[in-house]
């Protein structure tokens, strides 16, 4: 019979770490933006455009519609380049979208940062807990 593998403290602690980061990082972007929302059209003015109602009601929901898509392709995205490169592909796309959105000089570009960075939270939402139960110890 083959003995299971013995994990090292710090090895456990560090992929518990990324399981709160990942949510931590999730419900910050979820929540932050309902205090920022009334700020949108501050953030565009300079470019002498005017940002409607629907256009900031856009801004907040389009992260969860690609959290959505996000989800939805992570099964089968991991299975084809595996668990930790989806989870560093996740970090990219949310580190992307939230360069998009900052650099973003017409409110529809940060339209899509939300929903590029909407996306790769999914993607780590769905990946993050299926990783650590592979790799973290049985007993835990």
């Amino acid at each position: 019979m083959v003995d299971p593998p013995s994990y090292n403290c710090c090895f456990v602690f560090s992929l518990y770490l990324l399981a709160i980061t990942t949510g931590l990082l999730q419900g910050y972007q979820v929540g932050i933006i309902a205090g920022l929302e009334l700020f949108i059209g501050d953030e565009y003015k300079d470019i002498s455009q005017k940002v409607e109602s629907h256009e900031r009601e856009l801004f907040v929901s389009l992260f969860s519609l690609g959290a959505a898509f996000g989800s939805l392709f992570a099964g089968e995205i991991s299975d084809a380049i595996g668990r930790k490169f989806v989870i560093i592909l996740g970090d990219v796309l949310i580190g992307a979208g939230f360069l998009i959105i900052v650099f973003g000089k017409k409110v529809y570009i940060g339209l899509i940062g939300r929903v590029v960075s909407g996306f790769g939270s999914g993607l780590m939402s769905f990946v993050v807990p299926v990783y650590l139960g592979e790799v973290g110890p049985a007993k835990w």
